[in-house]
């Protein structure tokens, strides 16, 4: 809503079949929100709007945090990268540009339950509250930055209606980071 844009919602595993033979209906293009780069910052608002608009972060004040989550994540995700379109969440996954898709992976999950996919890519929110904290965090505390890049990749899979991989250590971790906050 807050950049008042109509969005399709394609839920049905068939839809990544149908999209590539039209990608586009009455002039409009369709473009898939949870594969590649989209940047939402392209989208024109009012002026009044972008008065109001607060100073942005800079992507190169995170590069150290960026290297430091894909560190802690290692072969878990393929990238991580500043989010172009997300406004509340501080994290997500997405395909890669030439990845495969999310409801396609749970289409072929259903053909063959040993696939797994291919590593995913982890957009983050620069403008977050709880991201713009663990840039500061970075210099002075590691220990907790890999816990809470452990908990935002989690976050993230939580979202997409996957379990994250070992419950057990999902729990330590955030009865850890909740006993650092009180």
């Amino acid at each position: 809503m807050q950049k008042k844009i109509d969005v399709l919602i394609l839920t049905d595993p068939i839809d990544d079949f149908w999209i590539p033979l039209m990608p586009e209906y009455s002039g409009k293009k369709f473009v898939s929100i949870s594969r590649g780069n989209v940047n939402l910052d392209e989208i024109k608002i009012d002026e009044k709007k972008k008065k109001k608009k607060k100073k942005k972060e800079k992507d190169s004040d995170y590069e150290a945090l960026l290297k430091e989550i894909k560190s802690c994540l290692d072969e878990k995700v393929s990238n991580v990268i500043v989010s172009k379109s997300l406004t509340e969440s501080p994290a997500r996954l997405i395909a890669d540009e030439n990845g495969m898709d999310i409801q396609m992976e749970k289409m072929m999950m259903m053909q063959n339950p040993d696939f797994e996919g291919s590593p995913r890519v982890l957009e983050i929110n620069i403008e977050h509250a709880l991201i713009k904290s663990m840039n500061k965090k970075l210099e002075s505390s590691n220990d907790v930055i890999s816990d809470l890049a452990l908990l935002l990749f989690d976050q993230s899979k939580i979202l997409e209606g996957k379990v994250p991989e070992n419950l057990q250590e999902f729990n330590k971790r955030l009865t850890k980071v909740m006993q650092l906050a009180i």
